[in-house]
């Protein structure tokens, strides 16, 4: 996938929402509108997802964790059950609990990424992006997203590049995640464990987005290059750990020189 932006970040155009009545709803799909979706379906039972999933495979389906009668989690669960081309349709969850305690029992079931509380427009193009980047890889299933699960960094609305003292801060924190990456992908050249590198991935996903609100798209491409060389090890296993690492080490190097050019400008 190319650099993160609202156009692009899923490069999906249709969804279905499995959902009762209510604001959060509405927002949802206004705010899937705005991101280029140009079909945004909206069904209030399990028994319309079915009959809607058994004609159609939206790009991506939400549901609501308490709907009723059938609970969304039983909804997912059940659908990864049945015979449907649909079954494979990306899946998240929408819950206004605490999204962490759910996540075992989601991920068990086949959810993809869980969307909590009162979201904006970051935390839906976050998910998006997760989604789009790892498809349905179990590894990184049930990854949170919403108020509680921002960076620090993190905007409402319209992502806005930080400043200052904020900007110096995104940068430190890219360097470190980026650090982190490269130490997960050293243990899995050790180790051989995939969940090395899905930990890899959600570092270099979370100073992605960090990247993104800096406005900085050289930084996003060399990161992006790092997270697509990961994916391919995983998707084709045709690649070493030193493709990874140089590619994490472009990122920092590119960090070092833009936390070096920010801070000679704030003198």
């Amino acid at each position: 996938m190319g650099s993160l932006t609202p156009a692009n970040a899923a490069n999906a155009k249709t969804a279905l929402l499995v959902w009762g009545s209510g604001g959060e709803r509405r927002k949802l799909a206004d705010m899937l509108a705005s991101l280029g979706f140009q079909d945004v379906q909206i069904v209030e039972s399990a028994v319309e997802a079915f009959a809607r999933l058994a004609v159609s495979q939206p790009d991506i389906v939400f549901v609501e964790a308490r709907i009723k009668p059938v609970p969304g989690l039983v909804i997912i669960r059940e659908l990864r059950a049945t015979p449907l081309a649909s079954r494979d349709a990306p899946m998240a969850l929408w819950t206004n609990a605490d999204a962490e305690a759910l996540r075992a029992e989601a991920s068990a079931a086949g959810v993809d990424a869980l969307l909590e509380g009162a979201f904006e427009r970051a935390d839906v193009l976050a998910l998006l992006d997760h989604v789009a980047r790892h498809g349905r890889d179990p590894a990184a299933r049930g990854r949170a997203f919403g108020p509680e699960r921002r960076t620090p960094h993190a905007q409402t609305g319209e992502m806005a590049a930080p400043r200052g003292n904020a900007q110096d801060a995104a940068l430190d924190r890219i360097e470190k995640l980026a650090a982190a990456a490269k130490c997960c992908v050293a243990a899995w050249s050790r180790n051989g464990l995939e969940a090395e590198l899905a930990h890899a991935m959600g570092s270099l996903d979370e100073a992605a987005l960090l990247a993104m609100r800096c406005g900085d798209s050289d930084l996003l491409k060399c990161l992006n290059k790092a997270l697509r060389t990961i994916d391919d090890i995983r998707r084709t296993w045709d690649a070493d750990d030193r493709t990874v690492l140089e590619a994490i080490d472009a990122a920092l190097a590119y960090v070092g020189t833009r936390a070096s050019a920010v801070h000679a400008a704030s003198l």
